[in-house]
């Protein structure tokens, strides 16, 4: 061959090139045949590559090219096209941008000639194109040649599709008789008569219907003609055979379930006039097959309406299921339908099992597919009607009783003191939901209501009026209006009293249109006080108005921290982070950005920012450097940090940490690191300045606190080197002042000292003359600070700023907390507590001795976390509070201050009541090994603890205490953070923890749960039996090496004096790491690995090992 000719078929618009000539080229008739077969199979590949790089234009040049190879000599041992190449020229012709229907015609004609055999579904694809391109007639004309089509004996498989054509063509005089239809009827309006019209329309009836009737014989789904004949049949009044043809295609089992065949029946039945039971019967299959149709609705409406018992039980059934699909969420008509329903039986107080057998199904998903926070805001927002349909249904399936009423505002927040007086709702002026903007938005909408009242009645309506719009402002509104559980949307009008809402129906029924939008209401109550007051009236009628006004049980202490009867103070936490290892600090950098840095006891310290996500990069990582082992209870590692106060401007920040020297000796060190110039997320690992290193005799008793007093000095706090009993000595180390161990120190990092030490001392510093005492000793007498802090002072009187709050861990009787003074002694080893320790020593003490603020035994804990004063702004009920823990048994406490006997007074601390944390996001349990203590730069507090104390796993979370019973008003406490150029992935945050309210939509446990052990006052909990034995053993084994975590784990008052060769061979549980955590530290020394080696299987060795040092330490 020399080139292919271009193929006339597709010219002038293709302008196919040639093909190389070597594709065609053959020598002789062998070389030839080989040649064609080669070219055939090239030509293919080349069309494939074309389709698949969607180059349209030249996957036709060489289709074109194919095509015409199959007309040459040896296309006859070809048996013609398979069906691909026509699925390939459709493609192409329906992508390539210079188509055309001449084309496409051209394109099908070569398709016919060569692919006989394929020739009606050839003619069948080729009707469909010409239809999509509106060229019906041409489409009916290309089905009458397909009809009339013969070539030797038909296959089964011509046979349905000579079926198929011959529908189409019904189809398409459907069409035609539907136009003649038309332009007779407007004939008939005009008056004018046309009998070739009506002829033509006959003949195209005949013609129709024939081939209609033939193709819905076979077994299949023939929408498409079913409908069209159906209609032939109505017109001519053969509604019988409609009927039949309908009901055959609905119900005969040879064909397939098709919801469109019953929905077609239904809709005969229904313009036909025919019974109810038919048009139930109908919807019922359809229910069955497809339950979120639309006709559901009126299906629902009609068994509504019937009289019959089982017919209002499917009714039920029906728009539940309606309501499973995502479709039906935001429908208000089917949310309407429900909510009517659901009144119904809860107002006749029949069938209730109904509801309850249907809800049973739905309650582990519904709650968070229709009644989620968002969802309940946001229906709210967009549709009312929608939010009071679903408020009603919602306040039935979730149980109106299931939240206790405590104060709570519309925003599921608690009430606050307005800052401004009340003009309009001026009975909650002190104590309430509103501020002076939405006292006026009251106002307004109340002054609008009278507009359309009679003058007259203004006096007799005005106060019932003005009460009820005010309910907005009551302390109680979330329960006045069904919305405590943001599941439940609100509704129109607050829960009233039945006596008074009698009253207010009685003189005021027409204001209630005036008062609420819902046309239900409107419609069905205005005349009906029963109806409407029972749709008002609340589960509780102590929370109902006017009685929650006369209520002194509920009004008592109104706004005040709550207490229940044993006096323990009610707060809710919020969880912040969680998957932490032992986080022993939180801290904010005083730089306006509001980021907070916690750190990790094996070195890392995590940046999360204001939005609660995380930087993937930490801050710093020197776990290579810290000492920290997996074992439980351990005190060493990163224990302390502090921003300079002017780290805003030079970027300086101290910590505080275990390593081991090159020559194995352990020690502390305290040193300062700058942040990265070119990352403000990013501290520089390499611009580490010694500030201090000591040894440390024992593996316990660390200290770990770094902080800036408002002088601006740097405070230390050191332990006393461990073991039990401060044995270092005459008098121990801690009333020694020539050695640094078990004292606070104060140094001035700003500059150095005259002796080439890295730091001043400041003049002040009350041994500064003492020839026997370091400098740097602020006081002394300290066995083991673990936790300090320093008041903000009032954020308005500024009383108490500066002080510095630190708990003391205690030896083997009593845990103290201490306010430091200059030049202090704390008593220690002399004394604990209260009480002599050393006796020989505590008589000959001064009576000078710094006695603690606080102290408590064993009774009520066995290792103390200091805490913080709260100053923040978010709840001023805590203002003035020092709260703080016990490790061991994760007890939460606080103390007051008498301003007349300047005495302390403590209280527990209950968390997570189902009562008065009944607010969105509030949790009702913690991690029960208390850590540490924190505030951020606003001032909130925070705590973090852990389920399991050792360094390495990753179980530790933090959390945020709320007031339930007053917060701030809205818009004191907002702030605006610094921006900080981000440059590491952020890492959402996912809460963990169970809310109060998902514990309260919980299904009832079918056994009563057992009673814990734990104090009055904690609701902490442990990830498993192993971390309940292994805190049994947290008792103060301080003389292990790897003490226990109770700080004396983290800081162990622990107290045994073995050697620390003997304390490697403790051995202790490993929990698996089921949850996320950062990546694990890989440790560079032997150390881990050594550690790891030691680890038992059993938790309960650990509880042993420890328990029996303990006593041998005493």
């Amino acid at each position: 061959m020399d080139g292919p000719q271009v193929g006339s078929a597709l010219q002038p618009a293709l302008h196919l090139p040639f093909l190389p000539r070597h594709l065609y080229r053959a020598e002789s008739s062998n070389e030839r045949r080989l040649n064609f077969w080669r070219s055939k199979e090239l030509c293919l590949n080349y069309i494939q590559d074309a389709l698949l790089q969607k180059q349209w234009k030249r996957a036709a040049e060489f289709l074109t090219s194919y095509i015409e190879s199959l007309e040459k000599d040896f296309s006859t041992e070809y048996m013609g096209p398979s069906e691909v190449i026509w699925r390939i020229g459709t493609e192409i012709l329906c992508n390539h941008s210079p188509r055309n229907i001449r084309e496409f015609n051209s394109f099908i004609e070569q398709m016919k000639t060569l692919g006989v055999k394929r020739y009606l579904k050839v003619c069948l694809e080729h009707a469909f194109h010409l239809l999509c391109n509106g060229r019906i007639d041409e489409a009916y004309q290309n089905l009458l040649l397909a009809e009339s089509w013969r070539f030797g004996e038909r296959t089964v498989a011509q046979d349905e599709e000579m079926k198929l054509i011959q529908a189409y063509r019904g189809l398409l005089d459907y069409y035609s008789w539907s136009n003649q239809k038309n332009i007779l009827l407007e004939y008939e309006k005009d008056g004018v008569e046309d009998l070739s019209v009506e002829q033509e329309m006959h003949g195209s009836f005949r013609k129709a219907a024939v081939n209609l009737k033939e193709i819905i014989k076979v077994p299949g789904v023939w929408d498409l003609f079913v409908k069209p004949y159906v209609d032939l049949l109505e017109f001519y009044g053969d509604h019988q055979e409609a009927r039949e043809v309908l009901t055959d295609y609905a119900y005969n089992s040879k064909f397939p379930a098709n919801p469109n065949a019953h929905v077609y029946l239904y809709q005969f039945l229904k313009r036909h006039g025919a019974p109810k039971k038919s048009l139930i019967s109908a919807l019922k299959i359809l229910h069955d097959i497809v339950p979120c149709h639309e006709l559901m609705i009126h299906f629902n409406t009609m068994l509504q309406k019937s009289k019959k018992r089982k017919r209002r039980r499917l009714g039920l059934e029906v728009i539940f299921a309606v309501l499973d699909y995502a479709g039906w969420k935001k429908n208000v008509k089917a949310w309407s339908c429900l909510a009517r329903q659901v009144k119904q039986i809860v107002i006749s107080e029949k069938h209730l099992d109904w509801i309850k057998q249907e809800w049973n199904s739905r309650k582990d998903w519904w709650p968070a597919f229709h009644f989620s926070r968002y969802l309940a805001k946001s229906n709210w927002q967009e549709n009312e009607s929608l939010s009071y349909e679903k408020a009603l249904v919602a306040g039935v399936l979730l149980g109106k009783g299931s939240v206790l009423g405590h104060p709570q505002c519309l925003d599921y927040g608690p009430p606050f003191q307005p800052p401004f007086h009340l003009e309009f709702c001026s009975a909650y002026e002190n104590f309430g939901c509103c501020d002076r903007e939405r006292d006026n938005s009251i106002a307004a909408k109340y002054h609008e209501i009278l507009d359309y009242i009679d003058p007259r009645g203004h006096k007799l309506c005005g106060t019932y009026i003005k009460d009820i719009l005010c309910q907005e402002c009551s302390p109680y509104a979330a329960h006045l209006y069904d919305a405590e559980n943001p599941r439940t949307p609100l509704r129109n009008l607050p829960g009233l009293c039945f006596d008074y809402c009698s009253e207010f129906h009685f003189s005021c029924r027409s204001a209630i249109s005036l008062l609420t939008s819902d046309k239900h209401i409107q419609e069905c109550c205005e005349t009906n006080k029963t109806r409407f007051c029972n749709l008002l009236r609340l589960h509780d009628e102590d929370y109902c108005f006017p009685n929650v006004l006369r209520n002194t049980a509920l009004n008592r202490n109104l706004g005040s921290v709550v207490e229940d009867r044993r006096g323990c103070l009610q707060l809710c936490l919020t969880e912040v982070a969680n998957g932490l290892r032992n986080p022993v600090l939180m801290l904010h950098a005083n730089d306006q950005t509001h980021r907070m840095f916690v750190a990790e006891q094996v070195g890392i310290i995590w940046v999360y920012l204001p939005d609660g996500s995380r930087l993937e990069e930490p801050f710093l990582d020197i776990k290579s450097i810290v000492l920290a082992t997996p074992w439980i209870g351990d005190e060493r590692g990163f224990l302390g940090m502090a921003f300079h106060p002017n780290y805003k401007n030079n970027g300086k920040f101290y910590i505080y940490y275990s390593y081991m020297d090159k020559k194995q000796v352990e020690k502390i060190r305290i040193s300062e690191l700058k942040v990265l110039a070119s990352d403000a997320n990013r501290a520089d690992p390499h611009s580490e300045r010694n500030l201090l290193e000591l040894e440390e005799p024992a593996a316990n008793h660390n200290g770990g606190q770094l902080l800036f007093g408002v002088d601006g000095y740097l405070y230390l706090f050191i332990g006393d080197g461990g073991k039990a009993g401060d044995p270092f000595g005459k008098f121990g180390n801690a009333q020694n002042k020539s050695v640094l161990l078990g004292k606070v120190l104060r140094i001035d990092v700003d500059g150095r000292g005259p002796d080439g030490k890295p730091y001043r001392i400041p003049p002040d510093n009350p041994f500064v003359s003492d020839l026997k005492a370091r400098p740097e000793v602020y006081a002394y007498g300290v066995r083991n600070m673990w936790r300090c802090a320093v008041d903000r002072g009032d954020p308005v009187t500024k009383k108490g700023i500066g002080r510095i709050f630190c708990g003391d861990v205690g030896q083997n009787r009593f845990e103290e907390v201490d306010i430091i003074v200059k030049g202090g002694n704390y008593g220690w080893r002399a004394k604990e507590g209260f009480e002599c320790y050393d006796t020989k020593l505590c008589h000959n003490s001064s009576l000078d001795d710094i006695l603690p603020i606080f102290a408590y035994g064993r009774n009520v804990g066995k290792s103390v976390t200091g805490g913080y004063v709260y100053r923040g702004c978010e709840s001023p009920n805590l203002n003035g509070l020092y709260i703080f823990g016990d490790f061991m048994n994760g007890r939460l406490m606080a103390l007051r201050e008498d301003e007349k006997t300047n005495r302390w007074k403590k209280q527990d601390i209950c968390i997570g009541s189902t009562k008065a944390c009944a607010f969105p996001g509030m949790i009702r349990s913690y991690s029960k090994f208390i850590i540490s203590f924190a505030e951020d730069e606003a001032g909130e507090l925070y705590f973090m603890s852990t389920s399991y104390p050792s360094a390495y796993a990753p179980h530790g979370s933090l959390y945020k205490f709320v007031d339930p019973a007053r917060r701030a008003p809205p818009g004191k406490c907002k702030y605006k953070p610094v921006t900080v150029k981000i440059k590491s992935k952020r890492i959402a945050f996912v809460p963990r923890a169970k809310t109060v309210l998902e514990f309260l939509n919980e299904p009832a446990p079918t056994k009563p749960p057992k009673r814990s052990s734990s104090p009055p006052g904690a609701t902490p909990t442990a990830s498993s039996e192993k971390s309940k034995k292994m805190a049994s053993s947290k008792t103060k084994a301080s003389t292990v090496k790897p003490a226990l975590f109770n700080k004396k784990t983290l800081k162990t008052k622990a107290d045994g004096e073995h050697h620390k060769a003997k304390q490697k061979q403790q051995k202790v549980a490993r929990v698996p790491r089921t949850t996320p955590a950062p990546p694990l530290p890989k440790r560079k020394s032997s150390q881990l690995s050594e550690a790891k080696k030691l680890l038992p299987k059993k938790a309960a060795q650990a509880k042993g090992e420890v328990g029996r040092r303990r006593k041998e330490s005493r």
